[in-house]
């Protein structure tokens, strides 16, 4: 269901539960940026109205998910810093061609990678959690977070076919297996 290669180390959950307060944290600052990238895609591409309506809509998903990381990261007393770097996108954008067409496909394959790997983790942590109402919220979490995978992968397969956008994401897919099984574990959605 989700195209991801491998699964996350089990190291990622003990390091995710071990320092929670900078996971909401990053967790915050993950909902923010995809809220920002769904608005970017819907600013790109206006021509194609149902896909600008889906993403506007992703991006107000997005932004609620960012005011409730928030209001849990304030009833924790959890301050509010800058992003740190996400070396995970970091390293999954370097792969994005330049040729306008491949640029489309490769950002919304990796935009649905991401879901993945953010649905797959928030998965980890309802199941992982003590606190019953975490538990409640990254489950529903988890749930959007496989519908956004599906949204980004349908979209690409729309604009560039369903052959090519497979083949492409067959090839992203290795990129990022090789780095999630290569890092460290930290406490960080991605990291």
């Amino acid at each position: 269901m989700l195209h991801l290669l491998v699964p996350s180390p089990s190291g990622w959950i003990e390091a995710a539960l071990a320092d929670l307060p900078t996971l909401l944290l990053d967790h915050a600052h993950c909902e923010m940026k995809a809220a920002a990238s769904a608005e970017m895609f819907a600013s790109r591409y206006p021509d194609e109205t149902d896909f600008v309506a889906e993403m506007r809509e992703l991006a107000a998903e997005e932004q609620d998910h960012f005011d409730r990381v928030r209001a849990i990261m304030e009833e924790r007393d959890i301050a509010w810093r800058p992003a740190d770097k996400d070396w995970y996108v970091v390293h999954l954008l370097k792969k994005v061609r330049s040729p306008a067409a491949h640029r489309q496909l490769d950002r919304l394959l990796i935009a649905a990678i991401i879901e993945a790997r953010s649905c797959e983790r928030l998965g980890m942590l309802s199941e992982s959690l003590d606190e019953p109402n975490l538990r409640v919220f990254y489950r529903e979490l988890f749930e959007s977070e496989a519908r956004h995978h599906g949204l980004f992968l349908g979209w690409a397969r729309h604009f560039a076919g369903r052959e090519a956008a497979d083949a492409r994401l067959t090839e992203l897919v290795a990129h990022e297996s090789a780095y999630v099984t290569t890092k460290e574990p930290t406490a960080h959605v991605h990291g």
